[in-house]
């Protein structure tokens, strides 16, 4: 015990800067990543070059850094020894493999022996006296050994000082391999080939406080709904289309830090609207889950829609199913609330955002809309709360 508490204490000592960061961050927390994937023959260096975090996008709170390394060593051994007159005389060989890595970065330097402990070993294999024949028979062997298994965490590092990330040009790091066999209990004439092949995968990891944070003001009635706790529907209206803009929706489990689900492309109708949804899968996840939509405009421009969350793993489900008949429509519409009475409210919005009408409907299953003829021609957002539980919906109403 006494020797946990000191490193528990420095752990929690360079950990302190980030979290007090995190704490004053007075917009969103967000990370990005860039990954570079080499493949080599496990002899030589290889550099790695990332462009510096631009500080324009907000305040850099720590860099995480991986290396995922696969490392497989090929070899063959053949036994050149005669063994007259005993022919089922067997050679027993051993490969013992070495095998030190290093990591370099610019604040930082690691190296790491071959997994679990230096070295490996791996045999015996009992091979026949000579037959005569090279690359077969009972006198050869050909294997591999993963030295390192497919994306092998060879080091996971997050800092919290990032003075040597911020700013123009790039960052760079350099990872370097070396893998050595030694044969034991090997007579003095056999022949033994060898190669390495190696697949690095780095990774690294801005996380950062996004205070440029801006709603978009196109986004329309962003509504999350838990059809149960296997499926949460997600669904956004949006006015104004523009070619080449970009919707994410984007989830988080703590309502800062936000991670992509999937890109939307912007498709737009004869009214320059949009219609988005999307049916997300929780897998192993439970507690409150939040959504929003991150806009991304042609130019560069970047803003979010409202927050939305589900609880998942409680007992609140909705499993409503709203229908709004006929839609386009010339005259009235009717908008089914399902076979159950209940109070609802209905906002009706213009496309510029204006609540133009707000209605009550009190043990309905039903409502007519614009009965009295009173919308004029354009499209309508329809903002529906179930008074009960408070869950929103959304629909489109056109108006010819």
């Amino acid at each position: 015990m006494k020797i946990r508490e000191p490193l528990i204490a420095c752990f929690m000592l360079l950990l302190t800067p980030f979290i007090q960061a995190r704490a004053q961050c007075t917009g969103t927390i967000e990370s990005i990543s860039d990954t570079l994937t080499f493949i080599s023959n496990g002899k030589t260096a290889i550099p790695a070059t990332f462009p510096k975090f631009d500080a324009n996008k907000g305040t850099l709170l720590s860099v995480n850094l991986q290396a995922l390394v696969t490392l497989t060593y090929n070899f063959s051994i053949e036994n050149r020894t005669a063994t007259a007159g005993n022919p089922r005389l067997r050679v027993n060989y051993e490969v013992e493999l070495y095998s030190t890595s290093s990591f370099v970065s610019p604040v930082y330097e690691y190296r790491l022996a071959t997994s679990p402990n230096p070295p490996s070993y791996y045999g015996p294999y009992a091979l026949a006296g000579t037959d005569g024949v090279t690359g077969s028979g009972p006198d050869y062997y050909a294997g591999a050994l993963p030295v390192y298994s497919t994306d092998f965490v060879f080091f996971n590092k997050t800092y919290s000082n990032t003075a040597d990330y911020l700013g123009v040009g790039t960052v760079s790091f350099e990872y370097s391999p070396t893998t050595s066999p030694l044969l034991n209990n090997t007579p003095d004439d056999y022949a033994y080939t060898s190669s390495t092949s190696e697949r690095i995968k780095i990774v690294l990891t801005y996380t950062y406080c996004n205070t440029n944070t801006a709603l978009a003001e196109n986004i329309k009635a962003f509504t999350v709904t838990k059809k149960s706790d296997e499926q949460v529907d997600t669904r956004w209206f949006t006015t104004n289309e523009t070619p080449g803009r970009i919707y994410t929706l984007q989830k988080s489990k703590d309502g800062s830090v936000f991670t992509p689900i999937k890109d939307f492309a912007s498709v737009a109708d004869n009214n320059q609207t949009g219609d988005y949804q999307y049916s997300y899968k929780p897998v192993n996840e439970t507690g409150k889950l939040y959504f929003r939509v991150k806009q991304k405009d042609a130019d560069g421009g970047i803003s979010y829609s409202p927050v939305r969350s589900v609880e998942i793993g409680s007992t609140v489900i909705n499993n409503r199913s709203l229908t709004l008949y006929p839609n386009p429509t010339a005259n009235s519409a009717t908008l089914l609330f399902g076979t159950q009475p209940g109070n609802w409210s209905v906002d009706i919005i213009s496309l510029p955002g204006q609540v133009i009408r707000k209605l009550q409907f009190k043990n309905a299953v039903k409502a007519d809309l614009n009965g009295d003829r009173s919308l004029s021609s354009g499209v309508y957002f329809l903002k529906i709360t179930d008074q009960q539980t408070q869950r929103q919906y959304t629909q489109r109403l056109i108006v010819q």
